[in-house]
């Protein structure tokens, strides 16, 4: 049997039943080196390779206000935008906080170099976004009003999503009612995280108006996943597959330059990604009006992620003795 990704080789149990002689051959001496000297050739190498890599590459580990200064103080483009890269990729991987790096630092590190180039603006709207407060939020709402340029407005949708400050709902709710579909399901997110009562009433009084499927069904499941009990009545038929019969709004726009196979197998792993998502909206509502759909899932549906998701969801809400 072959080893399945992620999954203990079923062949390494034979392994545990085979003779002692069989794993170590000959003397207690002989065998020494592989549980001694073979780990310890091991670590070397990866010790050495590692400060290969880090005299290579010439960046030593930096605290966040040294890679800010760092950042304006780097003497050229080139220099600049991989500090600020540096800068922001450090914060996103957790290595770095500006919890000491005072939020003066930060702000005119991104009103001085954010016009420079549009790749530095990006950058730098993620180190805001890990830097709350009125001011980072309001830089990025600017951000968001008068750049053009796709790449920046998503970032800048990225960073409200990060920063859930309530006070960026108004100008969200208005990117979900014009933004394209990049943006509004951007803003969708970030209003779903946020929860505030503004928010979710935006997101509600939304369902209404919609005209796309793939819309309506987001919007229904962002607000099922608040916890805001406005949504049960339009999750129930999502957790029902024959739902998502003759929708093809949910195979995107170019669906019609699909071959009918391809288009096929779009529906069905959309539909799975929809009834999967459903069941763990489901799970976040908790209520018990969906655990008769969710039964139905659990026992009737020809998928295992999503009998999977359901049984989940029934555990949550309680019907998992009622689905046996």
């Amino acid at each position: 049997m072959s080893p399945v990704p992620g999954l203990p080789d079923p062949s390494d149990e034979e392994r545990f039943d085979e003779e002692p002689g069989e794993h170590v051959p000959g003397s207690f001496l002989s065998a020494l080196p592989q549980f001694f000297v073979f780990p310890l050739i091991l670590v070397i190498t990866v010790t050495a390779i590692y400060l290969l890599l880090r005299m290579l590459s010439g960046i030593e580990a930096q605290s966040a206000t040294e890679l800010v200064q760092a950042v304006r103080s780097a003497p050229g483009d080139q220099s600049r935008w991989q500090a600020a890269y540096n800068l922001s990729d450090s914060l996103r991987q957790g290595r770095v906080t500006l919890d000491d790096v005072d939020a003066a630092s930060v702000h005119g590190l991104y009103d001085d170099l954010a016009p420079q180039s549009q790749d530095l603006k990006i950058f730098l709207l993620t180190v805001l976004a890990y830097k709350a407060g009125s001011e980072s939020t309001d830089r990025i709402l600017t951000a968001l009003a008068d750049d053009t340029a796709p790449e920046v407005r998503e970032q800048a949708l990225y960073a409200l999503y990060a920063l859930g400050d309530p006070t960026s709902v108004p100008s969200l709710l208005e990117v979900l009612d014009e933004g394209p579909w990049d943006e509004k399901w951007l803003a969708m997110g970030a209003l779903g995280e946020i929860g505030s009562p503004e928010a979710l009433s935006g997101l509600a009084a939304r369902l209404d108006e919609t005209e796309s499927g793939l819309e309506y069904r987001n919007l229904v499941i962002t607000l099922a996943a608040a916890g805001d009990a406005r949504a049960a009545e339009w999750l129930a038929p999502m957790l029902t597959r024959a739902d998502y019969e003759g929708d093809t709004s949910i195979l995107g726009q170019d669906f019609g330059m699909l071959s009918e196979a391809s288009r096929e197998a779009r529906q069905g792993n959309m539909i799975e990604l929809f009834l999967v998502n459903a069941c763990r909206a489901a799970e976040s509502l908790g209520d018990a009006s969906l655990i008769e759909p969710l039964q139905r899932l659990r026992q009737d549906d020809a998928s295992t992620k999503v009998k999977s998701a359901a049984i989940h969801a029934l555990d949550a809400l309680g019907g998992s003795e009622k689905s046996q």
